[in-house]
């Protein structure tokens, strides 16, 4: 995914950014990668089983 504009970009390459600007600060670091998890792992808990019966659905072949 490819984007030019700064309030476009893919969590990840924000956080690659982010960490460049303060690459001094690692409280900041921790703050923001925190930040990032947090909603990912909130879907998680929520759907963990869905995704996990999805997951062994997928394996079985036939």
């Amino acid at each position: 995914m490819v984007s030019k504009d700064d309030a476009h970009r893919v969590m990840a390459i924000g956080l690659l950014h982010f960490k460049d600007a303060v690459s001094s600060q690692i409280n900041l670091q921790m703050a923001g990668s925190t930040i990032v998890l947090l909603p990912m792992l909130i879907f998680y808990l929520i759907f963990r089983k869905q995704i996990i019966e999805g997951v062994s659905r997928g394996g079985i072949k036939g």
